[in-house]
């Protein structure tokens, strides 16, 4: 075999193995992560103002509110953008992560992304859930949100 034969079958090789590396491992494109970050940003927005629509109970809150994350990395992201100017009537916002095992006493806000399943524990009593998680609702959380096809 000529050498030229061989460079040419090595560099038709290669490319084949790049394009079936790209269709089985695509690289996700600016267009998926802008849609992504918008995503989480609304998430943010609506878990904000479902914070400024339940009546705290005067007592048991402190000035702030904290809400705390399993997972979401991108909606905790989007709420802590800003967090000192957000507030819920006179509480002020703080934004914490946990794992899914962890307590959550002093949260008065769980938010469980939809990856972290039933892994999530038990929501205490006196806490507002929110998740993006199909049948939320149906497994004990307060709020579900979903998109709508």
């Amino acid at each position: 075999m000529s050498m030229w034969k061989q460079a040419s079958c090595h560099s038709r090789h290669a490319m084949l193995y790049g394009v079936l590396l790209a269709v089985l491992f695509p690289i996700p494109s600016r267009a998926d992560d802008l849609t992504a970050r918008r995503e989480d940003a609304l998430k943010a927005g609506y878990l904000v103002n479902f914070i400024k629509f339940v009546e705290w109970p005067s007592d048991s809150v402190s000035d702030e509110l904290t809400v705390c994350f399993i997972g979401a990395a991108g909606v905790r992201d989007a709420l802590a953008s800003g967090i000192e100017t957000k507030r819920a009537g006179q509480h002020r916002l703080a934004v914490q992560a946990f794992d899914a095992g962890s307590s959550r006493t002093g949260c008065e806000v769980v938010y469980v992304d939809a990856t972290a399943g039933s892994s999530a524990g038990e929501p205490l009593p006196s806490m507002l859930t929110v998740s993006d998680a199909a049948d939320f609702v149906r497994r004990g959380g307060i709020i579900e949100l979903f998109t709508e096809q």
